[in-house]
């Protein structure tokens, strides 16, 4: 037993909680989803010692400086999450229309192999429908020659049709095609990868905890970029997860003693 009166049980801490990251530019927050967040304090300190002491024992320490590291591990990859794995602020996929039917040659192809369809400027397009493909100069049927996936807007040849043209089992295919206009707003975003190795914003985590005391946090300033694996096809049935490391900086622009960050009690 106790010898004086213990803390109560509900200072137990078992966090958990919902997080959202307000990048710079933006004006709302967008959700993190299922998270797990730690922050670690790291310092660099200077010792004072005597020439006065045989032994040199230490008679001050000085601070010389502090840094605070935010340690974010994402389990969800809606938009924010895409940004803080990939290093590519949320933009809204964009694709103009092509209404009159485009013709694209491909040479050399052998069975199974993938076609990209490409709009008139060599980009890839999506949302794609094919009226003809020509395989070996003759038509192609879909399901039997070719599979269309129209999503990705690619073709794979898959056999040849009958009197189809091939030298060392390589044909040249034509592929005619449409593609759908994608408009801003429609809930589609393309992550264009690596174009920024650091991004800024402001952290908020609301928690809801098991046992303990729920709080919120707000750092108001934190700069993260990806570390380690994403994985894009795996072999778990588990959810992948990827870790973004960054640092908590000083915002100049909030009240003092508030610059890195405060906590309240809910």
């Amino acid at each position: 037993m106790a010898i004086f009166r213990t803390l109560p049980a509900t200072d137990f801490n078992i966090p958990s909680g919902q997080a959202a990251i307000k990048l710079e530019g933006e004006s709302y927050f967008r959700p993190l989803g299922d998270v797990t967040i730690s922050v670690s304090k790291s310092k660099e300190e200077t010792e004072i010692r005597t020439n006065e002491d045989p032994e040199r024992d230490v008679v001050a320490n000085d601070v010389v400086s502090t840094t605070q590291t935010i340690s974010i591990v994402l389990r969800q990859f809606a938009s924010s999450g895409m940004a803080l794995a990939w290093g590519a602020p949320p933009k809204d996929f964009v694709q103009a229309a092509i209404a009159a039917p485009l013709t694209q040659d491909f040479e050399d192809v052998t069975l199974r192999g993938w076609l990209q369809l490409l709009d008139a400027d060599g980009i890839d397009v999506t949302n794609t429908t094919v009226s003809e493909v020509l395989i070996g100069g003759e038509a192609g049927e879909e399901g039997t020659h070719y599979i269309h996936d129209a999503p990705s807007g690619i073709v794979q040849i898959i056999a040849l049709p009958a009197g189809a043209a091939a030298v060392a089992g390589k044909f040249d295919v034509e592929v005619t095609f449409t593609a759908a206009a994608v408009a801003a707003g429609s809930g589609r975003q393309i992550a264009e990868a690596f174009t920024e190795n650091v991004l800024r914003g402001m952290l908020v985590v609301r928690q809801n905890n098991r046992r303990g005391r729920p709080r919120k946090f707000i750092f108001p300033k934190v700069s993260v970029g990806g570390d380690g694996e994403v994985a894009i096809i795996g072999d778990s049935n588990e959810p992948v997860s990827v870790t973004i490391t960054g640092k908590i900086e000083k915002d100049e622009t909030q009240p003092v003693k508030r610059q890195r960050g405060w906590i309240i009690d809910l």
